[in-house]
């Protein structure tokens, strides 16, 4: 295998990022039209689809100074949702598609909060 050939790996994250999940956010969404959810639920699973995807483009290149730099993005993000979540939790009239953004932003903000304090316990 010569160094321009992508492994199986990095076939299947670049597909993903580029190709599965922002399809996976377009059905979302068309679902949600037909649903007729509250405009408020867009750009949360827009914040949560993109962090999806950022992540793994960035896995797909980490190796490279690309990859560290997706990584300190993909960090930078999670306060983003995590500050949708709050505002999604002030809303009164929350349907089931903002209960779902809401939670998936407290969660991947306490997945990133985990691994960013397991890297620093690591390292020091």
């Amino acid at each position: 295998m010569t160094e321009t050939e992508l492994s199986i790996y990095h076939q299947t994250l670049l597909s993903l990022a580029f190709i599965v999940i922002p399809l996976s956010f377009l059905v979302l969404c068309g679902i949600m039209a037909f649903r007729r959810a509250r405009w408020y639920s867009y750009p949360a699973y827009f914040f949560l689809f993109g962090s999806m995807g950022g992540w793994c483009l960035t896995l797909a290149v980490f190796p490279s100074a690309a990859g560290l730099t997706g990584l300190a993005f993909m960090v930078l993000t999670s306060p983003v949702c995590f500050i949708y979540s709050l505002f999604l939790y002030s809303r009164q009239n929350r349907d089931r598609f903002a209960s779902v953004a809401m939670a998936g932003g407290y969660g991947y903000t306490a997945l990133v909060a985990v691994a960013v304090i397991t890297l620093l316990s690591i390292s020091l």
